[in-house]
């Protein structure tokens, strides 16, 4: 079994968010390539963010970002921060930190860059390992609805019958932003990371299981530049089983997920994060749908499920099992 205890000692006493951030990047530092092609993606160049260019010295900086292909009113911001080394050329990691269910971006961003931290850089997360930071803002206005941004956004009223176009779900915005982003700020990088927390954890495994599906509309045309995706504290589970619906499953998505897909999905360099304490069967925002409460009384429980059906699954279908597991110890939900 591929799983592990956290080793930074004093996990319990940092708190949440700073014991998940020293774990997420860890596990940026140790990911690796998983075959990550480097070249652009030639479909959807429609998209881009405002600014369109970055000029040198650029730290912080929120940027807007438009899609016409989306669908969308409105352009979506993305709270970024750029760490020295991308003006000097040198090779940077991007990661991208999905919020939760409060769709708080910025609150997001300011517990890994505090309010006033320009003045005092050197010890900023992103300066000191290297790393693009963007926290796209997910809200209730253009992502309305646990559909829209837990489940991607890929049915109408999370009914597989009602199957909506791949550029209007949440997912695709990943790749495009990232896109826009390596063009405008010129980065050399070779894909990045994905991490999210609770809901930011639901879009971020289901993303794994489905941006890259082989219905992708690019095909071969664009890579995909996913290095690793953590997800932590997920309150429910999209299961690479048939025998449970979408999106608890991948029920009723026959006609459209083919084998190769389900062991894409088993193989990717997927993380899933769990804190130790996390086991309030009550939670105010813990799913309580029939097949969400089948995977677990709570988070801890639903994650291990999810863990265990993932490696069974890779194991029956006899595909490279893709996936590890790190425990928080001494943590809670929040």
């Amino acid at each position: 079994m591929r799983s592990n205890r956290t080793s930074t000692a004093a996990a319990a006493s940092l708190g949440l968010v700073a014991s998940v951030t020293l774990v997420v990047v860890t596990v940026m530092r140790d990911a690796p390539s998983h075959g990550v092609v480097a070249a652009a993606c030639s479909a959807g160049m429609e998209a881009f963010v405002e600014p369109r260019s970055l000029p040198p010295g650029t730290s912080e900086i929120t940027l807007l970002f438009h899609d016409p292909q989306s669908g969308r009113e409105a352009p979506m911001k993305v709270l970024a921060y750029f760490p020295k080394s991308v003006d000097t050329g040198k090779p940077t990691d991007v990661l991208f930190v999905m919020h939760g269910v409060k769709r708080d971006a910025e609150a997001e961003f300011r517990r890994i860059i505090p309010l006033g931290s320009s003045r005092n850089t050197h010890s900023l997360l992103p300066e000191t390992h290297n790393f693009v930071l963007l926290i796209p803002e997910f809200s209730n206005v253009l992502f309305p609805h646990r559909n829209a941004y837990n489940f991607g956004g890929m049915f109408e009223d999370e009914d597989p019958a009602r199957p909506r176009a791949r550029e209007r779900w949440a997912f695709s915005a990943i790749e495009s932003i990232f896109h826009a982003v390596e063009s405008a700020a010129k980065l050399r990088t070779s894909g990045f990371h994905l991490f999210g927390h609770s809901a930011g954890a639901q879009f971020v495994h289901r993303y794994v299981a489905f941006a890259n599906s082989s219905a992708r509309a690019c095909g071969a045309a664009c890579p995909h530049r996913l290095v690793r995706a953590i997800a932590a504290n997920a309150g429910s589970y999209t299961l690479p089983s048939f025998h449970e619906r979408f999106p608890f499953g991948f029920g009723g998505l026959e006609a459209r997920v083919s084998a190769h897909d389900l062991a894409a999905f088993v193989s990717a360099p997927l993380t899933v994060l769990l804190s130790e304490l996390d086991t309030d069967p009550q939670h105010k925002h813990l799913p309580q749908d029939e097949a969400a409460n089948r995977q677990g009384a709570h988070r801890v429980a639903r994650g291990d499920h999810f863990f265990h059906s993932g490696q069974t699954c890779a194991a029956t279908i006899g595909v490279p099992f893709g996936w590890t597991r790190h425990i928080m110890p001494g943590i809670g939900h929040s």
